[in-house]
């Protein structure tokens, strides 16, 4: 699973809504779903307090290459991914 998949499967909105509740613009949510596009940093805070998911529970799921190699970029995920290595 990549992370616009994960993406689709948290939303209990439709686009068009949780876009307006972000703060976006439906393309780029659109984009964000069909990987496309990652989120920045902001706009995955946003997407986390509006989904009320943690990143560990955003995360879960998802090809471990995928996080290491493209949502690595996005440094929450980057922070998380450290921490995580630290503790294992």
């Amino acid at each position: 699973m990549d992370y616009g998949e994960k993406l689709r499967q948290l939303r209990q909105l439709n686009q068009p809504e949780l876009a307006q509740q972000l703060g976006i613009e439906q393309s780029y949510l659109s984009k964000l779903e069909n990987g496309k596009s990652l989120p920045s940093t902001d706009v995955l805070q946003r997407l986390l307090n509006v989904l009320e998911v943690s990143l560990e529970s955003s995360l879960h799921g998802i090809d471990d290459k995928i996080v290491q190699v493209q949502l690595r970029t996005i440094p929450n995920i980057s922070t998380h991914i450290k921490q995580r290595a630290v503790q294992d």
